[in-house]
């Protein structure tokens, strides 16, 4: 897990004032690591909930491969209060992934492919004589791609493609009934290089598409079926002379979303940040 603060944030958009949290999840693997087989296993009882959690991970490593498999699996009731239980608080998930790499001194290239399964009830709507409970069912399913290049040619240390391709989808039930539907489907293509130094500077630039279709099923739904896409230009660097350290980023995104029966709307989107820090004492 890595926070990104001031410039930085631009690497993944413009829209991040506070800061950005990147979890890299180690999937695929970019470069070697430790060969062999290792893995990990957990199991928790909480007793909050009466409920059970287990997850469990796996590596396979060679020096120039590595296949990964992971998965969780939580049950929980509902909600212990001092008073009894808080009703329709019930959660059950299931979740896994699986994913290969190969490398070596030229670069990298790997997939995965991830699944969630995430049932849960509304506490809010818990259910009476006259009105049924409201649970909720969602689905995603998620494809990536991943390749980069080490020095591929002069002035460039690193270049980095990435593709990502996201189904996603959840129900709303008034009992056994179908509510409302949400449907999403979205694709991301990113384009990354990383310069050599340049005297004090170092730094990293690159472009980013995104493709977005919405659509919202059912006698509730009142948001129309929306088509957004998008791509963006960014730019960062970064200098250091001894005790002081320079950052400065750039980046324009030009959106666009369009609704169903509705006129197509577009946006420019221009951002620049600067930030500074002085080490006045090895203290």
């Amino acid at each position: 897990i890595e926070v990104l603060k001031g410039p930085s944030t631009l690497l993944y958009g413009s829209g991040a004032i506070g800061g950005v949290v990147n979890v890299v999840d180690g999937r695929i693997h970019e470069r070697a690591g430790e060969t062999g087989l290792s893995g990990r296993a957990e199991l928790r009882y909480d007793a909050g909930f009466h409920g059970y959690t287990g997850m469990a991970r796996v590596d396979s490593a060679g020096d120039t491969f590595n296949l990964h498999a992971d998965g969780v699996y939580r049950n929980n009731d509902e909600y212990n209060l001092a008073y009894g239980s808080l009703a329709n608080s019930q959660v059950d998930t299931r979740t896994g992934a699986v994913a290969g790499s190969v490398f070596g001194d030229w670069g990298f290239a790997g997939a995965s492919v991830s699944r969630y399964r995430n049932d849960y009830g509304n506490p809010a709507e818990p259910g009476d004589d006259i009105d049924p409970a409201v649970t909720l069912e969602m689905q995603q399913d998620r494809y990536e791609l991943k390749g980069g290049l080490f020095s591929p040619f002069a002035g460039i240390e690193s270049l980095k493609l990435a593709y990502g391709h996201t189904d996603y989808e959840h129900s709303e039930f008034e009992g056994d009934d179908v509510g409302t539907q949400f449907v999403s489907t979205g694709d991301q293509l990113r384009l990354e290089a990383t310069h050599a130094k340049f005297g004090a500077w170092q730094g990293a630039f690159g472009v980013q598409g995104t493709r977005k279709d919405f659509e919202a099923i059912g006698e509730e739904a009142f948001v129309p079926a929306t088509k957004s896409r998008g791509w963006g230009v960014f730019l960062i660097e970064q200098g250091e002379w001894e005790q002081l350290k320079l950052e400065l980023g750039a980046r324009f995104d030009r959106q666009s979303s369009t609704p169903e029966n509705g006129g197509k709307r577009s946006f420019d989107l221009g951002s620049l940040s600067a930030g500074a820090s002085w080490k006045f004492t090895d203290n």
